[in-house]
């Protein structure tokens, strides 16, 4: 017997002229996850959506997930997740973490105004420097 956590979320892309191109890198980054991966928590490319979907101010990345027992490994799966964050080009990411045992949590990256000066410079490099606000008990 165990206990299921779901996790859902979004990844925000910026919009602008190199919007195709940020989005295309993007895609490359989460089809080069494993369909399956073998090394829990998991994070494959199965759990996002790879369909483009149209915004005014921003494109995201959406993706779900249940896993069983995840509740003692959440830092873990953040740090995992902060590892795929670091190779995609980002302004926000939020996580909704839903537990049996401890209930609500929110998990919010933004990028680090370093990155932005890069970006407006037109070196579209992936969000490696951000600030979070992790674990935070919803209620």
């Amino acid at each position: 017997m165990g206990h299921a956590t779901n996790l859902y979320g979004i990844i925000s892309n910026p919009v602008g002229p190199q919007k195709d191109l940020i989005w295309a890198e993007n895609l490359k980054v989460i089809n080069s996850l494993p369909d399956e991966d073998h090394e829990f928590p998991w994070i494959s490319n199965r759990m996002f959506s790879k369909e483009f979907q149209p915004g005014w101010d921003e494109r995201h990345i959406h993706f779900a997930a249940n896993y069983k027992n995840l509740e003692s490994d959440l830092r873990r799966w953040v740090d995992k997740f902060e590892r795929l964050l670091s190779k995609l080009m980002w302004l926000s990411a939020t996580v909704h973490i839903e537990t049996f045992h401890t209930g609500e949590f929110e998990v919010n990256w933004n990028i680090h105004e370093d990155n932005l000066k890069e970006w407006s410079r037109h070196d579209w490099l992936p969000t490696t420097k951000w600030v979070s606000e992790g674990l935070i008990k919803k209620g």
